[in-house]
């Protein structure tokens, strides 16, 4: 089971291996939900508003800019790998975001 299928079945405590992108989402994914919850919120918002696809590179740097402008954490940060693994969890666990998102084949 990948990664990502573990995170969507919600499982409390998925194996993860640091030394793989997938692994580091992952554990960013745990410790940071509310990454999660923003872009869920960011993209229905614009799905709300008559958008049928939309960037989720362009949400990342809504996220950088609202962090920015509310605290002076500077140990927050986006990494810019992360951005193809949210935009296939959002369309696999959010039904009205399937197929928002343009996505690559992923490399194996």
């Amino acid at each position: 089971m990948s990664i990502l299928e573990q995170l969507r079945a919600k499982r409390n405590r998925p194996k993860y291996n640091l030394e793989t992108i997938e692994g580091k989402f992952a554990h960013f994914h745990r410790l940071n939900p509310h990454v999660y919850s923003r872009l869920r919120q960011l993209a229905l918002d614009l799905k709300g508003r008559g958008r049928n696809k939309y960037g989720i590179a362009g949400l990342f740097e809504v996220l950088r800019w609202e962090h920015a402008m509310t605290t002076t954490d500077d140990d927050f940060k986006l990494n810019n790998n992360y951005r193809a693994y949210y935009a296939r969890l959002l369309m696999a666990n959010e039904p009205e975001l399937d197929d928002f998102f343009a996505i690559r084949v992923q490399k194996q």
